[in-house]
């Protein structure tokens, strides 16, 4: 791979590991360690954020670097050992497409036919065993909230039906709204610890240092401030971004690609630069106009007042 080839491969894996995920990381493994190392009954966790803050992306790439393996045993047979497991609740949500989709993660054939639920859960819970699931991620809880087929104590009672079963800790995924099911009953939120991803708020030093950390990330040939307060770059992108994660990294490889950076023939490492007028042709291509700016803005604080909400109930 070339070195115009290498830039465009690390823009589109753009990825940043910024304070606020390697906390919610340092969680994950504590709930591990203690599991495996103390052999105490598992901890579970709820991860809320707003919608494009990064939750389902941070978990996905812990998972990637809590890979498993093979594992042969005595008789020769094979077992994929998965020690983190990350999916995505089914939609519609009832309890039998759950499981089902607990095997679809686990990498097996789901039960085809009518299935019964017994024999579905039989199913799961052999094979968490087998392969050493240590950690179930569930993302889009909403999908437990909005359901019209199964309440939603039901639901949560079949999440911790697979911890007790499989002995596992369970991860719960959602935005904000979701924090709703962790405090439905006092079992659960004394099972599920609460940790909130939230967009940066503000263009602060937090903010500066994310862009800078993206910068040497991307490495480019020459640099360019991205974090620097004095070139303009982190206030444009706040103003734009809203401080959300996913729309950063959107506008940002949008920018690159108007360059030509992302072409298959790209050959000039020269033209990999960021100037003003690429990111405003880039925020006009994939966030629109000033209206829906605005309309924007006004979702999203509808969503931070719910945040703030919860956090002045709990002070």
């Amino acid at each position: 791979m070339n070195p115009c080839e290498e830039l465009a491969n690390r823009i589109i894996n753009l990825y940043v590991l910024h304070p606020k995920v390697e906390e919610i990381w340092a969680t994950l493994d504590s709930i591990r360690f203690h599991r495996s190392k103390k052999k105490s009954a598992p901890r579970h966790l709820f991860i809320v954020g707003q919608s494009g803050v990064g939750k389902s992306e941070m978990l996905k790439k812990y998972v990637e670097h809590n890979p498993g393996y093979i594992h042969v045993d005595e008789e020769g047979t094979e077992y994929d050992i998965k020690p983190v497991v990350f999916m995505e609740l089914p939609n519609p949500f009832t309890i039998l497409e759950f499981y089902q989709t607990i095997i679809k993660a686990l990498g097996a054939p789901p039960i085809t036919g009518v299935p019964r639920i017994g024999d579905v859960k039989r199913r799961v819970f052999t094979l968490l065993k087998h392969q050493k699931v240590e950690m179930l991620i569930l993302d889009e809880m909403s999908y437990i909230k909005n359901t019209k087929y199964v309440k939603s104590s039901d639901s949560m009672e079949a999440l911790k039906h697979v911890s007790n079963e499989a002995g596992i800790s369970i991860v719960c995924v959602g935005t904000p709204d979701t924090e709703e099911l962790q405090k439905s009953s006092f079992q659960y939120y004394r099972r599920f610890s609460l940790r909130k991803l939230l967009r940066f708020e503000t263009c602060n030093e937090e903010f500066c240092n994310f862009l800078t950390a993206i910068e040497g990330q991307v490495d480019l040939p020459a640099p360019i401030g991205l974090g620097n307060m004095e070139t303009g770059y982190p206030q444009l992108l706040h103003l734009w971004t809203k401080g959300i994660v996913e729309r950063v990294h959107t506008l940002l490889i949008e920018a690159f690609k108007i360059q030509g950076v992302l072409d298959e023939g790209f050959n000039d490492l020269s033209k990999a630069n960021l100037t003003i007028d690429i990111l405003v042709k880039a925020k006009q291509i994939t966030f629109g106009s000033d209206m829906d700016d605005a309309e924007f803005e006004k979702m999203l604080s509808k969503e931070d007042r719910v945040i703030n909400k919860k956090k002045v109930a709990l002070s």
